[in-house]
């Protein structure tokens, strides 16, 4: 082998290097992109335990909340919400 032709052989493994990582790149990207693009679709398949319940009465207040979890408790020390 001449010298052209060993530089040839190696331009052309850079040149396949590089084009197979960049389009290795470009096709996660081109995957991510889908996956977001079809992300409430892919969640609501995917979420298919949950159930959606309509409320049947009002909220409560706090202090309404607060009136019915004190029998329940001895001593509390304080309410978080």
């Amino acid at each position: 082998m001449n010298r052209f032709s060993k530089l040839r052989k190696l331009f052309f493994w850079a040149h396949l290097a590089i084009g197979l990582g960049a389009g290795l790149v470009i096709f996660l990207m081109a995957g991510s992109g889908l996956l977001l693009s079809f992300e409430r679709q892919i969640t609501e398949r995917l979420d298919t335990y949950k159930i959606h319940v309509s409320p049947e009465s009002q909220r409560l207040s706090i202090s309404e909340l607060h009136g019915k979890s004190s029998p329940l408790t001895r001593n509390p020390a304080r309410l978080a919400y």
